[in-house]
């Protein structure tokens, strides 16, 4: 993955995007949903799911996240989404994946076909990653919240709308610890952008 610099530098274009890059689209997705369907939860994505879910009020909710090692955006989401969504009637084997999954597929899309600044090979290839595929796409974690708001961070900076861009930088730092302190480092980079 290149750079954080090198994604947000408007100095080089992107090459046109073509069959390649939606033929490797429909194969992740293909492989993305193959390996959604064999993956058995992991201690931690249960974890989070109860978390979300294991107090009666909002109250207790809010109080109960307090000492948790991540950001709140991952826990607000599952507990919403198993609040008031027919998801519930799925299963938490079923439910977990699901909450997840969507930015997953956001993310990559954005990367293959919105962020500009990247080589054909760093768009085809990244998402195919150890990391991306099944680190941050498989296992149902809140890293591809925080990357799928990255990414859209990205495309609003390139267009120069630097209020979207701090503002999923600001969605993004939620998601994860680490998320947090890139987004910190790049809303900073961005303000000091605009101020020169």
């Amino acid at each position: 993955i290149p750079p954080i610099d090198h994604v947000l530098s408007p100095a080089r274009q992107a090459p046109s995007v073509g069959k390649t890059e939606r033929s490797a689209f429909l194969l992740w997705l293909l492989l993305f949903c193959f390996l959604l369907s064999k993956h058995a939860l992991w201690r931690d994505e249960l974890q989070s799911f109860l978390v979300a879910t294991r107090t009666e009020t909002w109250g207790e909710f809010w109080s109960g996240i307090r000492h948790e090692r991540t950001p709140p955006l991952l826990y607000f989401l599952q507990r919403i989404l198993w609040k008031f969504s027919l998801l519930r009637e799925l299963g938490v084997d079923h439910f977990v994946p699901l909450v997840t999954a969507p930015f997953s597929v956001a993310f990559v899309y954005l990367w293959m076909f919105k962020v500009e600044g990247l080589t054909r090979m760093e768009r085809v290839c990244a998402p195919f990653s150890v990391f991306i595929l099944r680190e941050y796409g498989v296992i149902s974690r809140a890293y591809p919240i925080g990357l799928t708001f990255m990414a859209l961070a990205a495309c609003a900076q390139q267009r120069k709308n630097i209020g979207l861009a701090l503002f999923c930088l600001a969605v993004a730092g939620m998601s994860h610890t680490l998320i947090f302190l890139i987004c910190a480092g790049l809303a900073l980079r961005l303000l000091w952008r605009q101020h020169q």
